[in-house]
């Protein structure tokens, strides 16, 4: 199928799910402002993220809710106003989350400002991100919804530094800037490392840059790494040679074993209970395998991190010492290189930031064959 005819059809399917929780997102709402009129505070309530503007995804995405205080002394008031049983979670300033009639909510705390010049924490932008996209994002909210499926699926989606990827906010941004999924596609198919969207002297050492339209002092792709880079173009090439409607609904776990089997390993899979505060623990988790994928690196042997919930999954990959990775064209080139190679190799994948195949390695039988085979060939050349 062509990529637009699937996109088309993929956006079709797509259906607003908002209305099944629209009366419990209005009592949850009611509720803190009542707390608020209750503690006489200085504050108001706000629905922001993809709840807001229009991407939300029912069963997988929170519903966000800001509460902007006047004042930064009034900010640790904020457990009061919300359900007791709701956790903290660490972040640029510690938040609330929780599940109300099952639903999952986070409550953000920010800081009333009217100007940039008064922004003393970077979440105090929220606001004016929120009114950005819900202005500009009319008619593209689809566009946005299988983005992040797409990044979703393949492991780069989000900014937090156990994942280091694409924000929501910087899927929104790129979408709109583009006008489209498929002009944004078209365009990451031909991104050179490194990507300057916009250029900016001061972050020529991200992997990729994109000045928030709200704030030209930040770069707010700059959480994404070379690794995450890599695999976002990856799998955008790989769609564009062969559009199927899996790139959207594959998850990162099933990606990985699949890939892993690929490549003729072998794998363990540790489920870890993830701890609270969620950032923390995840962050910590991740420098400990970053650590051990450099101390392993020499025995073949990688870790993977995915998380669902409250359950991390660790997979720590075993090379098979029977084959060997043959390193195909960078996923920079062009993408004909890529679809070429591809075609010949019924078994790639995506290493470094290669496209890679295996091939079995010889036995010592094979290789002494080899030898006598070229050297045959070699004195044939020679004397005749």
């Amino acid at each position: 199928m062509e990529v637009d005819a699937l996109f088309k059809r993929l956006k079709e399917k797509i259906v607003d799910e908002k209305y099944k929780v629209k009366d419990i997102v209005e009592e949850f709402i009611d509720q803190i402002n009542k707390n608020i009129e209750k503690k006489k505070l200085k504050a108001k309530t706000m629905i922001s993220g993809s709840y807001a503007r229009g991407t939300w995804i029912f069963g997988e995405s929170d519903v966000d809710i800001y509460v902007i205080f006047d004042s930064e002394e009034d900010i640790g008031k904020l457990k009061y106003l919300v359900p007791k049983n709701f956790k903290i979670e660490k972040g640029t300033r510690d938040y609330f989350w929780g599940y109300f009639k099952g639903i999952k909510f986070e409550v953000v705390p920010l800081v009333k400002i009217n100007s940039l010049d008064q922004v003393k924490n970077s979440i105090d932008l929220s606001v004016f991100h929120n009114e950005y996209v819900i202005n500009n994002i009319a008619g593209l909210e689809k566009d946005v919804y299988l983005f992040k499926k797409f990044l979703k699926g393949a492991g780069v989606y989000g900014a937090e530094s156990y994942i280091r990827g694409f924000s929501g906010y910087a899927c929104e941004v790129l979408i709109i800037r583009y006008k489209g999924i498929e002009n944004l596609f078209k365009d990451i198919a031909n991104w050179k490392y490194r990507v300057y969207l916009d250029k900016d002297d001061r972050f020529s050492q991200d992997a990729i840059v994109l000045l928030d339209p709200t704030n030209k002092n930040r770069n707010i792709l700059a959480s994404v790494s070379k690794q995450s880079l890599d695999r976002l173009i990856y799998y955008v090439k790989l769609f564009l040679i062969n559009p199927k409607e899996e790139f959207f609904e594959e998850n990162y776990f099933e990606r990985v074993i699949r890939e892993i089997k690929a490549r003729k390993s072998k794998y363990l899979l540790k489920n870890i209970r993830i701890k609270e505060p969620k950032q923390v623990f995840l962050s910590k988790l991740r420098r400990k395998l970053d650590s051990f994928n450099n101390y392993f690196s020499e025995l073949k042997t990688y870790s993977y991190l995915i998380f669902d919930k409250d359950l991390a999954m660790v997979v720590i990959e075993f090379l098979n010492d029977s084959y060997e990775i043959v390193e195909g064209p960078s996923v920079y080139l062009e993408i004909l290189s890529i679809k070429s190679f591809i075609k010949k190799h019924k078994i790639f994948f995506l290493w470094n930031d290669k496209i890679c195949t295996i091939k079995k390695k010889l036995n010592y039988r094979q290789r002494k064959r080899r030898v006598n085979s070229l050297i045959r060939s070699i004195f044939k050349t020679v004397f005749n």
